[in-house]
């Protein structure tokens, strides 16, 4: 079973260290939450729109209860709608957009523990998909740039998204 507790507040905090970030910066650009209707399928969660090309992302978003497994799913974590599996529909909308893409991935511990996050870029997660057939550990997904969290907030920067 998907544990669906904590996704959507991801994407809100993803999104708010985003602005903040361009705002600290002086960068001209904007990330926001894309929307769908129930019981439809949405390319990607967050969506950052800017003239500078290597602002303009789109982030597909998960977050995950990290003490009831070691492995983010192929079939648990993403679906099928449309008959095409969500990685294979995605990979083609940043191909018609032009856009660069990543998969957030938070690691929840549960009540009372800290909370990680990692940005991995679309290249690597269409990597792991056709090189693990079941699903990529999360150690794997440790290895890519963490989005750092201070007090109760995640920081976004260049470092995250491979930029420097």
């Amino acid at each position: 079973m998907m544990a669906k507790a904590g996704g959507k507040t991801f994407e809100r905090e993803l999104v708010s260290a985003c602005n903040r970030w361009y705002i600290e910066e002086g960068l001209a650009a904007l990330a926001y939450r894309r929307w769908a209707p129930p019981r439809t399928f949405q390319e990607f969660d967050v969506v950052s729109d800017s003239e500078d090309m290597l602002l303009y992302f789109a982030v597909e978003c998960k977050s995950v209860l990290a003490n009831q497994g070691e492995t983010l799913y192929w079939s648990q974590y993403f679906n099928t709608a449309g008959g095409m599996h969500q990685i294979d529909r995605e990979t083609r909308w940043l191909a018609l957009t032009g856009r660069q893409g990543y998969l957030a991935v938070e690691l929840r511990g549960g009540k009372g523990s800290k909370r990680e996050a990692y940005m991995c870029p679309w290249h690597e997660v269409k990597k792991w998909r056709r090189t693990f057939a079941i699903g990529v550990r999360f150690d794997r997904i440790r290895e890519c740039p963490q989005i750092r969290r201070v007090g109760t907030q995640y920081e976004m920067d260049s470092d995250v998204l491979c930029l420097d």
